[in-house]
């Protein structure tokens, strides 16, 4: 399955991935939810249950993750100059 979508899952199935996510202090999922993640490859069996896949892990971020959002206060607007003049080095190091 590939270009699996958080809109592809239940809110319930989300929740599970989510709970996944949580590491070895987590509570126990339903089977069924457990079934349709690892065939949709957001989990995988390891050596201490299921964990999540690298795929799992981006379609677990919320939209409150501390990283997106502090990523989001800190993207730099298109079109900005860069402070380091790398967009002037980069036009062959004419002047503008």
């Amino acid at each position: 399955m590939g270009n699996v979508r958080k809109e592809d899952l239940t809110a319930e199935q989300f929740a599970s991935l989510q709970e996944v996510g949580k590491g070895l202090s987590r509570k126990s999922i339903p089977d069924e939810h457990a079934k349709r993640l690892i065939q949709l490859r957001l989990v995988k069996e390891g050596p201490g249950g299921l964990m999540q896949t690298p795929h799992g892990v981006y379609i677990a971020r919320s939209e409150t993750d501390r990283l997106t959002v502090a990523r989001s206060r800190y993207e730099k607007p298109a079109g900005t100059p860069d402070s380091c003049g790398l967009e002037w080095w980069s036009r062959g190091g004419s002047n503008p």
